[in-house]
């Protein structure tokens, strides 16, 4: 028989001292009962609900497009073999580069009776013959305007390499003029299909039963905790697709999926992009990137959003530089207090509002919370300029986003499909004692006049 544990009492100060209690596990666990959210909400969807302005079309299919001018309304070649040391008021033979060609080279804007004008000097001169035998190597014979000129670049006796002749129209007809061959403007297709985006949270019947000591949402089950978070993810992988994603054509042994064009590879491949020297964002670098816009009509807002580095390089080296009246609150929401709510700040410059906020989706570190190993990130140093104007549909004369969300439906189905599987769904359909919440949708992001866009990166 075991003795009695010597000694059985001890003398301190204090009776009843908290570190002995808790080290005899006596004191009853004092537990926050609320789940801490100690990483933030992590939501990375308000870029969607920036571009479409939460509009969404739905369509019949998987695949969706629509077209768009080729080019500018108005036309200019450039110069493929110099013309060396033509004559005063001579004719000169000019050779339009195979970029100003189409259709397999056959295809060219050269017209009799355009009047050309060389960027560089200024000096007119008139079309009186074309030559289109050869793909890719259409030749025009130009007459100069003037009997005192030679039809030549700036500063030079030849006209050069890579000049670029502006059409000015067929002005100078003459008397009984007969009428030209039209100009035919060059239309675009801009195809894109959407994609299946898939999640579900599934929990085993015991895992129901058991309660927790804290708290999700008011209950004191895990699964409150993980529903709600595969839903979060759920909507942030599809704002990782519709803004980072691409096309798929190496997936047919997984489903077949042909995957979707996210908008950055969309802008990446045919809109505009300049970039800048990290640590140097100045306000030249922003200049650049106004006159950019100005190039291909942008908007007269835009959103801003920058990584943290590139918002951090704004606030240091570009936002004490405007102040006193540069700085402006409006369509943002309509008012300064939504604007700083939603994390903007305003500045007006080259004619632009720019409305900047800093997006942490593009760091790594905050969202997926890993370092680079490779250097750095893809996004570090990044900034994207986003329109906020609406293009017009002439058929059905509405307007339509600068970008949208495109999804499909399955016939009597929500946009987003929710069901519930198992033995412990809301109807069971399962002989498996689990509960398996599943969500579905399929989607694309349809983008409008990418060469509007701009990207500013490192």
């Amino acid at each position: 028989m075991a003795g009695p544990l010597s000694p059985s009492a001890i003398s301190l100060p204090v009776a009843a001292k908290a570190q002995l209690l808790t080290d005899i596990q006596l004191l009853a666990p004092h537990c926050y009962k609320d789940f801490v959210e100690n990483f933030g909400e992590q939501n990375y969807v308000t870029i969607l609900e920036m571009l479409g302005k939460k509009l969404v079309e739905k369509v019949p299919g998987q695949t969706f497009f629509h077209y768009e001018n080729s080019g500018k309304l108005h036309v200019a070649i450039s110069v493929a073999t110099a013309v060396v040391a033509p004559a005063a008021g001579a004719d000169v033979t000019v050779v339009a580069s195979a970029g100003d060609h189409t259709n397999s080279g056959t295809w060219s804007p050269w017209r009799v009776g355009e009047v050309v004008r060389v960027a560089s000097s200024g000096i007119e001169g008139k079309v009186v013959s074309t030559n289109k035998n050869s793909a890719g190597a259409h030749s025009a014979v130009i007459r100069p305007a003037k009997t005192t000129t030679a039809f030549v670049s700036a500063g030079s006796a030849n006209l050069l390499v890579g000049e670029t002749l502006n059409f000015m129209g067929v002005t100078e007809a003459g008397e009984r003029s007969t009428a030209p061959d039209p100009m035919i403007t060059q239309l675009r297709k801009f195809t894109n299909t959407t994609t299946e985006i898939r999640e579900v949270w599934r929990e085993t019947d015991r895992s129901m039963i058991e309660q927790t000591i804290v708290e999700f949402d008011g209950q004191p089950y895990i699964k409150y905790k993980n529903t709600r978070d595969a839903q979060k993810r759920f909507l942030n992988n599809k704002a990782f697709k519709l803004i980072f994603g691409d096309v798929a054509n190496n997936y047919g042994l997984l489903g077949g999926s042909v995957g979707t064009q996210g908008l950055i590879p969309r802008v990446r491949l045919d809109g505009t992009t300049t970039t800048y020297t990290p640590g140097n964002l100045g306000i030249s670098d922003i200049h650049t990137a106004t006159r950019l816009l100005d190039y291909y009509g942008g908007a007269q807002e835009y959103h801003w959003l920058q990584d943290i580095n590139q918002n951090q390089e704004f606030n240091d080296e570009l936002f004490t530089q405007y102040n006193g009246g540069a700085l402006v609150w409006n369509s943002v929401g309509g008012s300064k207090e939504v604007s700083v709510g939603y994390g903007f700040a305003s500045v007006f410059i080259d004619g632009y509002t720019l409305h900047v906020r800093k997006e942490t989706m593009f760091n790594n570190q905050v969202v997926f919370g890993k370092n680079t190993t490779a250097g750095s990130g893809e996004f570090d140093n990044f900034g994207s300029f986003i329109p906020q104007k609406q293009f017009t549909d002439p058929q059905r004369k509405v307007d339509i986003p600068a970008a949208r969300v495109v999804i499909n439906e399955v016939p009597g189905n929500p946009e987003i499909k929710y069901w519930e599987t198992g033995a412990y769904a809301s109807t069971p359909n399962s002989e498996v004692a689990e509960l398996a919440l599943h969500w579905l949708q399929y989607c694309g992001l349809e983008v409008f006049g990418a060469n509007q866009y701009l990207i500013l990166s490192k």
